[in-house]
C-alpha cells in the first residue's frame, strides 16, 4: 500500500501527520522561533510632578515590548522622550535620548522649567508604536534655604526637614537663587585658592557655567546677586593684595555686558545687594578708620547717579547688608557691645535711609552673621555660633521674635544662607498655590 505523509506548520510548533497501512500517526514536537519581535513602546515608571528646575524623580522608564506586551529584553534600540502636552510652552532638559538596556531606556535627568498643570511626555523609537505617558505638573519652586558647608552647598525646608547636599563641591560658596527661583548662582574657588569666578547652574545644581572671567591683578570674583528681574548679576571683585582694591560690578545673567559700578583702590568690597526696585545696591566695605580696620555698609545707585553710606551707625562694624523685599529696611551684622571683638556680632536692621537702627539678636550678643530675608519679608534667617561650636542655621521673625534653630551640627559650620520662594502661579486667569499644582498633577491613574 502506497504510503503518504502530510505536514502542517504552526508558529511556534510543528505536527506531522504521517498515514501508513491505513493508520493516522500524530507527531508533535516544539521548536525555537527566536526572540519575540518588539513592536510598542511603554512607560513602566511613569514622570511624575516636580518643582519647576528640579530633576523629575524616581528616573522615567520606558519599556519595548512585544505584541502581548512583555517586555524585550533584548532590545537596545535608541528611545527619545519629548513633550506632549506642553501648558506651559516648556523645554524638556535634560538627556532626552538614550539606548535601552535590557529593554528599558531610563531618564534619570529630566527637567522643566515652566510652571503649568497637564504635562504628558511622549516616547518614540524608529517604527516602534510610540507611547504617551499620564499628565503630570510642574509647581514653582518650593520654599528652600541653600547655605555653605564644608561638603559644598546644601539646602533644606525651613520647618528644618529635608536637608541635602545640592552640589557636592567644597569649592562653592556663596548660594544666590534667581527671583523665579529655577537658577542658582554660586562662586567656585580654585583648587589652589588663588581665584575664584561666578558661576550659575539649575536649581538642581546641575549644569553649572561659568559667568566671569577674572584676570590676575582681580582674581576673585564673588558674591553673586540676582537683580529683581533675574536679568543680572551684581558682583564684587577684589585683588587680594596689599592694599587690596576692590569693585563693585553688574553683568547680565550670562556674563555679558559687565559694567563696573563702584571702586576703591584701599578696601576689601563684600555682600553686594539690591534694593527692590532695581535702581541701587548696597555693600560692604573693609578699610581702615579711625585708627581701626573696620567694614561699613555703603549704598551706591546702579546709574552712578548717587553714592552714600552710614558710617557707624551702630558705634561700631557694619557689614552684609540684605535689603528687605518690601524695600523699607535693610539687615545687616552689627558689633554689640564691644565694636571690635569678632564674637560679640549681631543682626541689626535699619531703615532703608539709615535711620531707626535696631538689635534684633542682643541676648546677648553672640557671633549672628549672613542674614537673609525670608521671600514675604516676614522673617530672617542668619548663622550663629555658641560656645566655640561651629555656626548653625537660626530663623526668627523681622522683629527678632520667635527664635528658633534651623540645624545643629558640631562638626559642620552652615553659613551664608539663601531663600527661595514658593509664590502662588497663575494658571488660566487664577492664582494656584504650589502645593495645589503638585495635588492635581498627582490625580492620575495607576502606571500601566
Amino acid at each position: 500500500m502506497a504510503q503518504h505523509r502530510s505536514r502542517v506548520r504552526m508558529v511556534g510548533r510543528r505536527r506531522s501527520w504521517f498515514v501508513r497501512g491505513g493508520a493516522l500517526l500524530l507527531a508533535a514536537c516544539t521548536v525555537s522561533t527566536g526572540p519575540p519581535a518588539a513592536t510598542k513602546l511603554a512607560f513602566t515608571v511613569q514622570p511624575s510632578s516636580a518643582a519647576a528646575g528640579d530633576v523629575i524623580s524616581p528616573p522615567v522608564l520606558v519599556a519595548i515590548e512585544d505584541v502581548s506586551g512583555n517586555r524585550v529584553t533584548s532590545a537596545t534600540n535608541a528611545v527619545t522622550v519629548a513633550l506632549g502636552a506642553n501648558p506651559g510652552k516648556a523645554t524638556l532638559g535634560g538627556t532626552t535620548t538614550t539606548n535601552a538596556v535590557n529593554g528599558i531606556a531610563t531618564f534619570a535627568n529630566l527637567s522643566i522649567q515652566n510652571v503649568s498643570a497637564g504635562y504628558t511626555l511622549t516616547a518614540s523609537s524608529g517604527t516602534l508604536l510610540d507611547a504617551t505617558s499620564v499628565p503630570f505638573a510642574i509647581a514653582p519652586a518650593l520654599p528652600v534655604i541653600a547655605f555653605h558647608s564644608s561638603l559644598g552647598i546644601e539646602e533644606i525646608h525651613p520647618d528644618g526637614s529635608g536637608r541635602t547636599v545640592l552640589m557636592a563641591d567644597p569649592a562653592a560658596s556663596d548660594p544666590a537663587w534667581s527671583p523665579d527661583g529655577a537658577r542658582l548662582a554660586f562662586t567656585r574657588t580654585s583648587a589652589d585658592f588663588q581665584t575664584c569666578d561666578i558661576y550659575t547652574a539649575r536649581a538642581d545644581g546641575s549644569g553649572a557655567q561659568r559667568v566671569t572671567s577674572t584676570v590676575p591683578s582681580f582674581p576673585c570674583a564673588h558674591r553673586p546677586s540676582w537683580s529683581p528681574d533675574g536679568t543680572k548679576i551684581a558682583f564684587a571683585v577684589d585683588a587680594w593684595s596689599i592694599p587690596p582694591g576692590g569693585r563693585i560690578k553688574v553683568m547680565n545673567a550670562d556674563g555679558s555686558n559687565v559694567m563696573q559700578i563702584y571702586a576703591d583702590s584701599n578696601g576689601l568690597l563684600d555682600y553686594p545687594t539690591w534694593s527692590p526696585d532695581g535702581t541701587k545696591l548696597a555693600f560692604d566695605d573693609l578699610e581702615a578708620a579711625c585708627g581701626e580696620i573696620c567694614q561699613f555698609v555703603f549704598v551706591v545707585s546702579v546709574d552712578g547717579s548717587s553714592f552714600g553710606g552710614w558710617h557707624g551707625t551702630t558705634g561700631g562694624c557694619e557689614s552684609s547688608p540684605a535689603w528687605s523685599p518690601d524695600g523699607t529696611e535693610v539687615a545687616f551684622v552689627g558689633a554689640c557691645r564691644d565694636p571690635y571683638t569678632a564674637d560679640t556680632l549681631g543682626i541689626w536692621v535699619a531703615n532703608a535711609d539709615g535711620s531707626g537702627v535696631r538689635n534684633l539678636t542682643d541676648v546677648p550678643c553672640l557671633c549672628d552673621v549672613d542674614p537673609a530675608w525670608s521671600p514675604d519679608g516676614a522673617q530672617l534667617v542668619f548663622s550663629r555660633a555658641t560656645g566655640g561650636n561651629p555656626l548653625d542655621l537660626y530663623i526668627m521673625n523681622r522683629d527678632g521674635t520667635g527664635l528658633r534653630q534651623l540645624t545643629s551640627t558640631t562638626d559642620i559650620s552652615e553659613t551664608r544662607p539663601a531663600w527661595r520662594a514658593a509664590a502662588p502661579v497663575t494658571i488660566a486667569g487664577r492664582s494656584v498655590l504650589p502645593e495645589a499644582i503638585l495635588k492635581a498633577g498627582a490625580r492620575r491613574g495607576p502606571t500601566p
